[in-house]
């Protein structure tokens, strides 16, 4: 690439990367296809005012035609000049050459140009001379889409362990996350967007930053990201003050100013929020309400915004309503028809408040199918949103089995050793639980089976944020679509009467889930295992140990309809944690038992 002059260290410490650029046009033939310029005297940029002039690294926003008008204009001071001219390179390669003769009107000649860009993975220079003599270099434009990311930490989502250092020619950044008002006025530099500092010139994360990747590769369109995000934020401290709106002292007004300067405020398609942690310490209902007002200053402030992407929290940090601040998460694209919820439930690498590059990288992933979908007209749709769910209902009149319809078809874990999924499951009865469940032939719709009659009439999955009281962070088991995509957490979801439309009878014939004890527990030389096989077919009973490891096999055959009883010695295994799994007409049911010896 051509020598590119930044600003010293001490004024920018962050040294813009620049992309590698593809082997050079040989330089005569540039010269023929230059006109043959002779060698002529250097000029300096104070020969030419400047009016328009794209910085170096520069994304223009695309129009409707896919393309993007970049206009370079100034005046010619002094009358030694008789013509000016833009050659644009695409990739290197002389594209277009744009020439107008100089008419003074005393010392000074305007002049003006407009520059046809394509949106494509592409990268264009400009090359400006006044007769032979180059007067204006500018490199590595791209015109393409504007993306704004905002919320707390994980919206931040800088690289924690020090993996993600590389960069994309094709996503871009301008200015810096620093929250100090000074370093953010005087910022006004593009670059290539990068992931492994925080609060830092170009930092987008590394979601952020895969996100543009997976854009640009998929659809050929190079990304402009701004990432406006405070760690440990509530959302009233991300809510618009009063004017000026580029008020450098707030969090919305740093982040309006970045996108304005750039000339990006009009064109941002996007919003991506990630943000919720800081608000669970207390009721979550106000969020809405705190939302709704940040919603409408960003599509006043932010007139081209076509989706809000708002991302449901994680089981994880935060204090004790996150259950219910989850749930509102999930819910606000009932009030806003522009609003999008993604899932972050079964994302890997998650520390139990954040997530490594892997994590955020799957989460790039996830909302990259969302994003493709709505904002490129991507086909590939199949499971691209998380499971959603739309009602709850009791199967029948004895209210001892419930059954929870998605919006797409959904994945029960059947090996969840250690942590059984019907666990996580709440009812506000506390006399009674869930004991098992099982995807109907629906593929959309849960059975639930409980251990008795209820009385409850709401239901939770997934716990506020810890696994069985620990202060360890829940990680698993999840419900999941086919794709993998983890379902939203739902809280307190109104549970009503029995199912009497969409559900076929087949659906109401299932039968119960299996029913699975094991006694002595803890047990020393054997233990009794004892199960309702509902309807006769293969049975395996299988045991493993605390590691997932096959420890025997109990049984692998055919029984029921009847009581299942095995007992099971292991005089060979030493002391611990083992679970018992059974496995019979497409259900498991797991049991933790204690061997001490």
């Amino acid at each position: 690439m051509r020598a590119f002059h930044s600003p010293s260290p001490a004024a920018h410490p962050l040294p813009r990367a620049r992309p590698a650029r593809r082997p050079r046009f040989p330089l005569a033939l540039l010269l023929v296809v230059l006109g043959a310029f002779a060698t002529a005297p250097s000029i300096r940029a104070q020969n030419v005012e400047w009016g328009r002039l794209p910085e170096s690294l520069r994304l223009f926003p695309r129009d409707a035609s896919d393309s993007c008008a970049v206009t370079v204009e100034g005046t010619v001071l002094g009358g030694d000049f008789d013509s000016v001219s833009v050659t644009v390179l695409r990739d290197d390669i002389p594209s277009l050459r744009l020439a107008e003769p100089l008419i003074y009107e005393g010392v000074r000649a305007p002049f003006s140009f407009s520059l046809p860009l394509r949106a494509e993975l592409a990268e264009y220079d400009l090359l400006v001379h006044l007769d032979t003599v180059l007067v204006a270099e500018r490199e590595s434009l791209l015109c393409g889409d504007v993306l704004l990311i905002n919320g707390q930490s994980n919206a931040v989502a800088y690289d924690y362990g020090g993996v993600v250092t590389n960069r994309s020619e094709w996503v871009r950044s301008f200015g810096t996350t620093e929250a100090d008002s000074s370093a953010c006025e005087a910022d006004t530099l593009w670059g290539l967007a990068q992931a492994h500092e925080r609060y830092a010139p170009l930092a987008v994360g590394v979601w952020g930053l895969r996100l543009g990747e997976k854009i640009a590769t998929r659809f050929g369109v190079p990304v402009c990201l701004l990432n406006g995000a405070v760690g440990s934020t509530f959302i009233q401290q991300h809510k618009r003050k009063s004017p000026p709106l580029e008020r450098l002292s707030t969090i919305y007004g740093r982040l309006f100013y970045r996108a304005r300067k750039a000339g990006l405020d009009g064109a941002a398609r996007a919003m991506l929020w990630y943000q919720g942690e800081a608000n669970t310490s207390s009721p979550a209902p106000t969020y809405a309400g705190h939302f709704a007002e940040l919603h409408a200053a960003w599509k006043e402030d932010y007139p081209a915004l076509e989706r809000i992407y708002v991302f449901q929290i994680r089981p994880g940090c935060g204090e004790d309503h996150q259950g219910l601040l989850r749930e509102v998460l999930r819910r606000l694209p009932e009030a806003h028809e522009d609003v999008v919820a993604l899932s972050t439930a079964g994302l890997p690498g998650h520390d139990g408040c954040h997530f490594d590059s892997c994590g955020y990288g799957r989460m790039a992933e996830w909302a990259s199918l969302s994003v493709g979908r709505d904002l490129y007209g991507s086909t590939d749709t199949a499971g691209a949103r998380p499971p959603n769910p739309i009602e709850a209902h009791f199967a029948d009149s004895n209210r001892d089995a419930i059954l929870v319809r998605f919006d797409q078809p959904i994945v029960w874990p059947l090996d969840t050793l250690g942590a059984p999924l019907e666990d996580f499951f709440y009812l506000n009865d506390s006399s009674v639980w869930v004991i098992g469940g099982a995807v109907t032939e629906d593929s959309a719709v849960l059975r639930l089976d409980l251990a008795g009659t209820t009385g409850a009439d709401s239901l939770t999955y997934l716990p506020d944020c810890c696994y069985e009281g620990s202060t360890t962070s829940y990680k698993g088991p999840w419900i999941r679509n086919g794709r993998g995509i983890g379902a939203f957490s739902f809280h307190k979801v109104r549970m009503r009467g029995p199912l009497s439309t969409g559900v076929s009878a087949g659906e109401r014939s299932i039968p119960p889930a299996l029913h699975l004890e094991a006694a002595p527990n803890p047990f020393n030389a054997s233990i009794t295992i004892r199960a309702d096989i509902p309807a006769a077919g293969p049975v395996r009973l299988t045991a493993f140990d605390a590691l997932g490891r096959r420890a025997a096999v109990l049984f692998d055959g055919e029984a029921g309809p009847e009581p299942f009883v095995r007992e099971w010695s292991p005089a060979d295994l030493p002391s611990g944690v083992y679970f018992i799994r059974l496995e019979s007409g497409g259900r498991s049911a797991i049991r933790k038992t204690i061997l001490l010896k």
